[in-house]
């Protein structure tokens, strides 16, 4: 029953055998795109330095970067109002389809931050940490483990619009303080709580 487990940040477990490692770079890096309004990519998990910033709507048609920032096409008026949206992480959108109308760009979110965008100015953008893979979310990527639920515990965002605040909570009829950003200290009191070792039973 010996195994062989990866050393963080890769992750990965083999039982009576080497483990195939993989590791995604975008938990790190994803920063570095967003703050250009840029969706992280890697493109390898099993392999290094293979992470990438790529353009999203309406800019997709720039041209990705491994390892950096991607050259994105802009329209006119998101040249001029950009930096609105990137000081918040966002990009700028401007329909085109009638090039003579203006004030009408948009900042949306970056993935994988959600929400409506806003006409003019900046939109409301939220993840919920326990469920999206991030470098301040429950699970870095989709092969990691779920903390909260690896100790038996829920995983709890009590604000979407915030960075690094996702808790785990105890199940009943466990109680204990939340945990911030790591699992939570629950304890259970057999002469109180209902439960099927509990001096009350089950009620």
């Amino acid at each position: 029953d010996w195994y062989c487990e990866c050393v963080a940040p890769h992750h990965g477990k083999q039982v009576a055998g080497v483990a195939t490692c993989e590791h995604d770079e975008c938990s790190e890096h994803a920063g570095t795109c967003m703050k250009e309004g840029q969706e992280c990519v890697d493109t390898d998990f099993a392999a290094d330095g293979t992470w990438l910033c790529r353009c999203v709507e309406p800019d997709e048609h720039g041209a990705d970067v491994m390892g950096g920032a991607a050259t994105c096409d802009r329209s006119e008026e998101c040249e001029e109002h950009a930096a609105t949206c990137l000081a918040r992480g966002q990009v700028c959108h401007d329909d085109q389809t009638d090039p003579t109308q203006k004030g009408n760009w948009e900042c949306r979110c970056v993935p994988p931050l959600e929400g409506m965008p806003a006409v003019g100015g900046l939109a409301t953008c939220t993840m919920d940490e326990c469920s999206a893979f991030c470098a301040s979310c429950e699970r870095l990527s989709a092969g990691e483990e779920k903390i909260c639920e690896a100790h038996g515990q829920v995983c709890v965002d009590p604000d979407t619009t915030a960075a690094g605040n996702w808790e785990c909570r105890c199940k009943e009829p466990k109680v204990g303080e939340a945990g911030v950003v790591r699992a939570a200290a629950c304890e259970l009191d057999e002469c109180t709580a209902d439960c099927p070792t509990c001096a009350n039973g089950v009620r």
